[in-house]
């Protein structure tokens, strides 16, 4: 009958917004565990430096130093 479709599909629904809330709040622990300081270097920082390094040493091979 309708009513047991209307039923069933608000059921669906809840056990939905019930998963993605189960989802979200496993997020929140994990973000809460790997949070890092806020004295942390940001992570494109340490990408640069360890480029430009790796840039340097490249360079510096070129040269035969």
């Amino acid at each position: 009958s309708l009513n047991m479709e209307v039923i069933e599909a608000l059921e669906a629904s809840v056990a939905q917004e019930r998963r993605t809330r189960d989802v979200l709040r496993r997020l929140d622990a994990l973000r809460a565990e790997f949070l890092l300081p806020d004295d942390a270097p940001r992570p494109e920082d340490v990408i640069r430096e360890a480029r430009d390094g790796r840039a340097g040493e490249i360079e510096q091979r070129a040269r035969g130093s």
